[in-house]
């Protein structure tokens, strides 16, 4: 689903490029610098939100954690009285899971600043293009481009928005890889260390010495 979502965001976008350079041809000049601006930016602000993304997940799981022993040791928390610690504990653990949260919704709202003034650079260049053309004969053609790049900037905010949780899912599968690999050799070890020998053992004996046994 992430992989076809992000291939019709990606088609749309370049198919609203081709639009654009047709409809304004002085425009297609910006393109090499519009494509290395992202190039840069997806190099920046990805891999920063993928390691956001997976931070936020690590700061969850002790509230995970804290919430599913509060619920299966209810009895127990209310007898011994001491709900007061663990709501506390609970409050401590979520204020810790927001953080990575907050500081991924900066990352998002940079990111959305940068395309938006990548854009509006676009605008203006293009209606420069079109205030110095021949306004009979290419006002169709400019109106497609105007229309095109009002929408590109969604466009291209919803395949850096997939392409973001595609790569998160694909850190979560090698996370999920790397702690089977771990589990496996600790198995394995656990087994090396609880193997004894074939012939073991040599001598069966049981040996009682200063017992003392009492009844009742």
């Amino acid at each position: 689903m992430l992989t076809i979502a992000g291939t019709l965001a990606l088609m749309s976008c370049l198919v609203q490029l081709v639009l654009l350079g047709i409809g304004a041809k002085w425009l297609a000049i910006t393109f090499p610098f519009l494509l290395i601006v992202f190039y840069l930016f997806q190099r920046l602000y990805l891999r920063t939100s993928s390691q956001l993304r997976l931070l936020e997940m690590e700061a969850k799981s002790p509230l995970y954690r804290i919430f599913s022993d509060c619920v299966t040791g209810l009895a127990t928390i209310r007898s011994f009285g001491t709900q007061h610690n663990e709501t506390a504990a609970l409050l401590q653990a979520l204020d810790d899971s927001q953080r990575p949260f907050y500081a991924l919704y900066c990352a998002q709202r940079w990111g959305s600043l940068v395309i938006n003034l990548s854009i509006a650079a676009m605008a203006i260049i293009l209606i420069g293009v079109a205030s110095a053309a021949d306004q009979e004969r290419k006002s169709g053609y400019f109106g497609v481009a105007f229309v095109n790049l009002m929408s590109f900037s969604s466009n291209i905010k919803m395949l850096m928005t997939w392409w973001t949780m595609l790569e998160t899912a694909l850190g979560a599968v090698q996370r999920i890889r790397e702690y089977s690999a771990t589990m496996r050799e600790m198995s394995r070890e656990q087994d090396e260390a609880n193997t004894v020998d074939g012939d073991w053992p040599e001598h069966g004996a049981i040996d009682f010495k200063d017992v003392s046994v009492r009844y009742g």
